[in-house]
């Protein structure tokens, strides 16, 4: 019988333990004299194996009686299979003493695992494929009475099954403690972990991370990085400009952290990101449905500094609620937390740090010159949905809209369009129907027009792209000096252009978070009182928009 042990950086045998050298963190390992780590790979690169070169797991499998456990990576540490369900997923304990027997059955060209106590007792591990209660289909790992017949991957090591029509392997990911699956495209990366079979327990004990020294006194101005000591994992974390799905994401090496430029003004202190991802946002609190999350956004928002505690407390909009940046479980990520929680010993709480990175970002090209037209969430036009209170996303008459200029000025446009639809904080340009472009080709679209009463020719177009769909194609801007041009397809399919256009610019590149200038070819001016139709092709009919964009503005030529 094989037993598979992981590849690591250099070991180095010191007093009859084997420790890993050149490494932050330096696990003493129990190993037999005998053992030596054998590394694995994948066609698609270095496997993900466990850090442990002593941990006995099996390498081929024979029927027989095992524990099921995986390294968690995150947490450091070893989870064993108990038998219970935790949810919608298997429950582990980190006792080995308390976990399962497992019975591994060859049936054939698989096995089956099946445990001998717990709920699962008599039953097998299995996975299903099916809908939830909140109407989303959902891939579910579960103790059944039929047999359920898994494959073992040997390279890397781990079980799978097609459930649905995914390949899925039993295992976790992030910081989750339960067994749960999760598809085979996944298995090598990293932070992803693999349960598999064992004879015996596998320990690994991590020296804790010093506690960091934090910044008590903040000081307006300045770029800190924002770091958490967690103590449950006996960790430090510093934030990252990005998010991970609903949370902050996190590095341990404060050389990696983004930085936060604090400043203190009337309203509160104001947290902004100097790099990362999410350069030049602000953290924020923000309710989203039954949730208060963590969050990066466009506009300020304001915290108040708590001086018992070091840290920084922000309530959302329409709420009185305060919370600090943290985490009260074991999570390597940043949420925020309710402030009653300030005094729990387990309790993560962001502090300020001495680091951050800082970068420059990018200049927006925008034209200069005065906005004639500023059309962005806020703007009043079109027809509301009764219900709602939105946009619809159908038009097929004009309309007229008041819209007050940087000056000050109201000025009335005359308005149309189609697939135009009002989203939380932004306008969607898109499409809900098929037509046939020019080539036959079908097509999704979504356009509007604006008839511009300007006395001076018009520079450009300025446009704030909050997102581009995967169905986009490119961005049209047509313009008549005579009337409204046609819609792009008419109810036969066709899109001849308009007789009499002065111009047609496309632009294929619109990066999320940009602003895109969009000026008159070259040779051609666009007069005072030009027509403008924008629409936006996608390589499908579908109504899941092609471009969001939370400002368009029409800028006049410089006299």
């Amino acid at each position: 019988m094989k037993r598979k042990f992981a590849a690591i950086p250099l070991l180095v045998l010191a007093g009859g333990a084997l420790v890993l050298a050149g490494c932050d963190d330096k696990p003493t390992i129990s190993v037999p004299s005998s053992t030596e780590p054998v590394s694995s790979s994948t066609s698609e690169g270095t496997a993900i194996v466990d850090p442990d070169p002593s941990t006995p797991w099996m390498d081929e499998i024979q029927e027989g009686t095992y524990r099921f456990g995986l390294y968690q990576s995150t947490l450091e540490k070893y989870l064993w299979l108990t038998g219970d369900m935790d949810g919608f997923y298997l429950a582990s304990t980190e006792d080995y003493s308390e976990a399962a027997d497992v019975v591994v059955a060859a049936s054939g060209d698989g096995w089956t695992i099946s445990p001998t106590s717990g709920e699962g007792k008599g039953k097998y591990i299995g996975g299903e494929h099916t809908t939830g209660s909140d109407g989303k289909e959902h891939d579910n790992i579960l103790f059944q009475a039929d047999p359920f017949v898994w494959k073992w991957n040997s390279e890397v090591g781990y079980f799978y099954a097609t459930v649905g029509e995914d390949d899925l392997y039993i295992g976790n990911y992030q910081s989750y403690t339960t067994f749960s699956l999760s598809n085979v495209k996944y298995a090598s990366s990293e932070g992803n972990n693999h349960a598999r079979l064992f004879l015996e327990e596998a320990k690994v004990e991590v020296e804790p991370d010093p506690v960091a020294e934090y910044v008590e006194t903040p000081v307006s101005g300045n770029t800190y990085a924002i770091g958490m000591y967690n103590p449950l994992m006996t960790r430090q974390f510093y934030l990252l400009g990005k998010m991970s799905g609903h949370y902050g994401a996190s590095t341990r090496d404060i050389e990696e952290a983004d930085g936060v430029l604090i400043t203190e003004g009337e309203h509160g202190w104001t947290l902004q990101m100097t790099s990362g991802e999410e350069n030049g946002k602000y953290i924020a609190v923000v309710i989203s449905g039954t949730f208060t999350n963590f969050a990066f956004q466009e506009n300020p928002f304001y915290w108040e500094w708590n001086e018992e505690h070091k840290t920084f407390l922000g309530s959302p909009a329409g709420s009185e609620a305060l919370y600090f940046m943290g985490t009260t479980g074991e999570y390597n990520t940043f949420n925020v937390v309710a402030n009653e929680k300030l005094t729990d010993e387990t309790a993560s709480i962001a502090h300020l740090y001495e680091g951050g990175k800082t970068e420059t970002p990018e200049e927006p090209v925008t034209l200069e010159g005065e906005t004639h037209l500023a059309l962005g969430f806020d703007s009043a036009f079109g027809n509301t949905d009764g219900e709602t209170g939105g946009l619809t996303n159908s038009y097929q008459k004009p309309w007229s809209t008041d819209v007050t200029d940087e000056g000050g000025t109201i000025a009335s446009y005359n308005m149309s369009g189609w697939g135009l639809a009002k989203q939380k904080d932004y306008l969607r340009l898109g499409g809900k129907a098929v037509h046939a472009d020019a080539t036959g080709d079908e097509a999704g679209y979504g356009y509007f027009q604006i008839d511009t009463a300007t006395t001076s020719a018009i520079a450009g177009i300025n446009i704030d792209v909050k997102n581009t769909h995967t169905t986009f194609t490119a961005l049209h801007v047509l313009v008549d000096d005579a009337a409204f041009p046609a819609v792009p397809a008419d109810d036969a399919g066709t899109t001849s252009l308009p007789e009499g256009l002065v111009d047609h610019v496309e632009v294929t590149s619109l990066s999320a978070g940009s602003t895109v200038a969009i000026v008159p070819s070259e040779g051609v001016t666009w007069a005072a009182g030009s027509y403008f139709r924008i629409y936006v092709e996608k390589a499908d009919g579908s109504n899941n928009g092609g471009v969001d964009f939370t400002e368009l503005r029409l800028v006049e030529a410089a006299a």
